[in-house]
């Protein structure tokens, strides 16, 4: 059996090798030792204040205490910020979105702009919070501006700039990656905001950025970035991290004192102690992930594996390419397929006729297909995406799916995918 191809990195990465060596080292120490005081001690300040415990677990010589892990990756996600940021771990990626939202309305703001870029369950939650406490809320619309009438990176900016001076907004939410791929020019709106007198708070959502993109040119810049590791770092494990500027640290910390997670390492900052029995694990493998991307990042690169994809795609029968203004790209690209009977199959069905080609990808309606592909190793940027279009053009439609279903479920199915649904961005993007 051939092996799966991985391709759904913007759902969930594939752990890499080093966080799952730190995984497992770490489970067979829990399983020795638990909860005493000397492992905390390790979880606390790292292997310096225990060196013998990466002389029994070799793997857990790279874990440097849970403040050595903030500097960690502030350096590889926030390089420009000062050593006076806050770096705040949270168990969820939405406590911190949530908080950062929260922040805004402690700070005094009362007019937030949005686009409708932002991912869908994010901007819900946002228009709740808003109601419920009268701000008022702007909704700038972008998606088919950029995917149907061709928006470049300046026009973007242009427009964002462009809204928040006129409707006097005084506080921005954006996504630096969106969830289909697109790539925001924060550098372009954030320079321009800190170099103006607007006073415009901006909470980014660095989702689709860490290990993705270079976050270290604009980080800098916004009042609050919050991602997790669980994607493109490649830890698996979620944990959320986020940058905040010193003034708001006091701020974040009483928004986030419900997360177990944050609570936890913030007592240990403080000195206080372990508060509440939580699952650390995500620290380590958070650590392991960083090492690695670190040392890719670090070798020379002969190529880039989203950029063969494209290039291979073009040709590929069957499929075509939803296109992006090459500014606005990232690793993320969505395909559609030009069969009938593929557009009209269920996403989930879509996704199993995926897996039996041997291919995992996050699947939409109308035969749309996302797949993400982290950069690798050098060796491999040809090999991958040869096997993208070598599999995906063998992958045919058929009348009758191997999932059993009945007739009435199959015509709403053909119903729902209706084949006429226009292909530059099927809305069920939108809702997915």
């Amino acid at each position: 059996m051939s092996t799966m191809l991985y391709l759904d990195t913007a759902r969930l990465g594939q752990m890499s090798p080093t966080a799952l060596k730190m995984q497992c080292d770490f489970v067979r120490l829990m399983a020795e030792d638990p909860s005493s005081l000397y492992t905390e001690q390790f979880l606390f300040e790292g292997v310096t204040a225990t060196p013998e415990i990466p002389q029994r677990f070799p793997e857990l010589t790279r874990w440097p205490g849970i403040e050595g892990l903030k500097q960690q990756l502030r350096q590889t996600f926030a390089e420009n910020t000062t050593s006076d940021t806050k770096v705040l771990l949270a168990s969820r990626t939405t406590s911190l979105m949530q908080s950062g939202i929260r922040s805004l309305v402690a700070a005094g703001r009362r007019h937030l702009l949005l686009t409708d870029l932002t991912w869908p369950p994010y901007r819900k939650w946002i228009q709740s919070f808003a109601r419920l406490r009268r701000i008022r809320l702007s909704l700038l619309p972008l998606r088919k501006r950029i995917w149907q009438q061709g928006f470049t990176a300046d026009d973007v900016a242009r427009e964002i700039l462009k809204y928040v001076r006129r409707n006097r907004s005084d506080s921005l939410f954006l996504p630096a990656v969106t969830h289909t791929g697109i790539r925001l020019p924060l550098p372009t709106i954030l320079r321009s905001l800190s170099d103006s007198s607007t006073n415009v708070r901006t909470v980014i959502d660095a989702s689709q950025a860490y290990g993705h993109i270079n976050t270290g040119d604009w980080t800098h810049l916004a009042d609050f970035t919050f991602g997790g590791c669980h994607k493109w770092v490649r830890s698996y494990l979620p944990l959320g991290v986020g940058f905040a500027r010193q003034r708001d640290g006091t701020r974040f910390r009483k928004e986030l004192s419900r997360d177990p997670l944050f609570q936890f390492c913030d007592a240990t900052a403080l000195g206080k102690g372990p508060m509440e029995t939580v699952n650390v694990t995500p620290l380590l493998t958070a650590q392991g992930a960083v090492t690695d991307l670190v040392s890719r990042s670090s070798r020379p690169r002969s190529g880039n594996e989203a950029c063969e994809c494209r290039t291979r795609l073009k040709r590929c029968p069957g499929w075509r390419i939803l296109t992006l203004p090459r500014c606005l790209r990232s690793n993320i690209i969505l395909i559609q397929s030009a069969e009938l009977s593929i557009r009209r199959f269920p996403k989930h069905r879509l996704r199993q006729l995926l897996a039996e080609h041997r291919i995992s990808a996050t699947t939409y309606g109308n035969g749309v297909v996302r797949i993400s592909i982290p950069d690798s190793n050098p060796d491999t940027h040809r090999t991958i995406p040869h096997l993208v279009t070598a599999r995906l053009s063998r992958l045919k439609g058929r009348t009758q799916p191997r999932v059993s279903t009945n007739a009435a479920e199959a015509a709403i199915c053909c119903q729902e995918h209706d084949s006429q649904t226009p292909v530059e961005m099927p809305s069920s993007l939108i809702r997915s």
